[in-house]
């Protein structure tokens, strides 16, 4: 899988909201698609399970990083 200092940025967001209990590694797999899904879903966001801009932008305000 795809592997970069953003993922595992993105994994700690997720995790913030306890969506995302494993390690942080920066890899991406299912588990972090299952989390982004989760997430998406759970803010009115089209589930793609991709961290598309729109995603990361309000997962970005919600955990007050903007």
């Amino acid at each position: 899988g795809y592997r970069g200092e953003e993922i595992s940025d993105l994994q700690k967001l997720l995790a913030e909201f306890h969506l995302y209990n494993y390690n942080i590694d920066g890899i991406v797999g299912q588990i972090i698609m299952k989390s982004v899904k989760i997430f998406q879903t759970q803010n009115n966001l089209p589930v793609t399970g991709f961290p598309d801009p729109e995603t990361i932008f309000v997962l970005s305000c919600a955990a007050g990083q903007l």
